[in-house]
């Protein structure tokens, strides 16, 4: 086998992410770098992991344990090598969500268990209790923002979106440190944060706030 036959087909491992191979005297040398994962994906029926570049791999034995945010509303075509007509622009969308809260604060990251995509929008929903944030409304962002067109809305380059994710982000980090802290588990039936500086919020057993 040569050098290049040994890089190729340890790169086809779905798990690695650069491979080099190099020959030092008799001896093989090969350095592997493995892949990333900040999510995993769902396409309604199985499991993969996303890492930076966007790339879908399948989740081994050793991933059983591993903790990331779920995302999900994806196409039925998501899986290796393969994605929907809009699958990579909400990956990129969910890659944000999940880059701007580890800015912001890592117990704001920690408290996202899935990012969930509909026509309409995005909601998130907590790792505590499984309560529902209604996050982004497209139409509504679009609105506000000034921008036309249904696909724009689906599209992280948006800087009226990207500012609407800013901004809830950080209504929600307040309203975790603020609120959230003070009250036992199951507290809420949702918390929505799809109007202008409101936090709306509804009580189990109890009227919306």
């Amino acid at each position: 086998l040569t050098l290049e036959m040994i890089e190729s087909r340890i790169a086809k491992h779905p798990n690695i992410k650069k491979v080099v191979v190099s020959k030092d005297g008799a001896s093989v040398q090969i350095e592997i770098s493995e892949k990333n994962p900040f999510a995993a994906a769902t396409n309604g029926k199985d499991l993969f992991l996303i890492d930076e570049q966007l790339s879908v791999y399948t989740m081994k034995r050793e991933h059983a344990n591993i903790d990331l945010p779920v995302i999900s509303g994806l196409s039925e075509k998501l899986s290796p090598g393969t994605y929907g007509s809009e699958d990579i622009n909400l990956l990129k969308i969910a890659q944000y969500i999940i880059s701007q809260s580890i800015k912001i604060n890592k117990s704001l990251f920690n408290y996202i268990s899935e990012i969930n995509f509909s026509e309409s929008g995005i909601t998130l929903i907590t790792s505590d209790d499984a309560t529902p944030v209604y996050f982004v409304d497209f139409a509504v962002s679009l609105n506000r923002n000034n921008v036309s067109g249904s696909y724009a809305g689906k599209d992280i380059n948006n800087t009226g979106l990207r500012r609407t994710i800013d901004k809830n982000l950080v209504q929600l980090n307040g309203f975790l440190k603020q609120v959230r802290v003070y009250r036992t588990m199951n507290s809420f039936k949702y918390i929505d944060l799809r109007f202008n500086d409101l936090v709306i919020v509804k009580n189990n057993n109890q009227p919306a706030e």
